[in-house]
């Protein structure tokens, strides 16, 4: 059982470390829900199960759990940062410049946000919503845009390059 509980968590972990482009990326959104599941179901779980099959006396139940609980804490926030980090790097590396057009901008939850469109290789794409702290984006205003050449999936607004950069 050990090994199997061993297999099975460093699995998860390379998976979360080393995410195919495919699922990370994809144009359905349920897939994005496979790094939740991971991160804050399967990967607790299996980090718990392991540590009860290493301790066969039983005598650290209450670390299971904590262990358990700690490794979403750990693992969540740094999936994002190291995502964010491979997109630094692949956008320095193949990044191309455009312009986007807002196409919509809303306040939510006492921030103003704003969501662009951009054309690459006569395919359009959208941003998510993105924080605009300055307001100063409406919609039909045009904002560069960098994306990656490679994947144009991948990209930052003008002021959030320029905001990473320093």
């Amino acid at each position: 059982m050990k090994f199997k509980w061993s297999l099975i968590t460093i699995g998860q972990l390379l998976f979360l470390s080393f995410p195919p482009r495919s699922i990370l990326y994809s144009d359905y959104s349920i897939f994005g829900w496979i790094f939740f599941a991971i991160i804050f179901g399967t990967l607790p779980y299996s980090v718990f199960k392991l540590i009860g099959s290493l301790d066969q006396a039983g005598k650290h139940a209450n670390m299971k759990l904590a262990v358990a609980a700690a490794t979403c804490l750990i693992v969540g926030p740094s999936f994002g940062l190291y995502q964010q980090h491979n997109e630094r790097i692949e956008l320095e590396k193949n990044g191309r410049w455009t312009k986007g057009i807002v196409v919509d901008a809303k306040t939510r939850k006492h921030k103003w946000k704003i969501k662009v469109s951009y054309t690459v290789a006569k395919k359009t794409f959208e941003t998510t919503y993105q924080n605009e702290e300055s307001k100063t984006f409406y919609v039909g205003d045009s904002i560069r845009v960098i994306y990656s050449s490679d994947l144009p999936k991948i990209y930052r607004l003008e002021y959030d390059w320029k905001d990473e950069g320093q």
